[in-house]
């Protein structure tokens, strides 16, 4: 299964819930960063390696 396949396939899986970071974070190969809600008031960056090493931290 492609990259592009198993997104498409979490994306019609999720579409009844919210998406939420830890979901992006699950998606998104290792070492990835991706621009969230860029036309949003809050946009962020968020960087999968940061997130993948503060969980395996214990840092919440």
């Amino acid at each position: 299964m492609s990259l592009h396949d198993l997104i498409r396939a979490e994306t019609v899986a999720m579409m009844s819930r919210s998406t939420t970071v830890e979901d992006l974070v699950d998606l998104l190969p290792e070492g990835v960063r991706a621009l969230v809600d860029p036309l949003g008031p809050r946009a962020f960056v968020l960087d999968t390696e940061a997130v993948r090493a503060a969980d395996a931290g214990g840092v919440e």
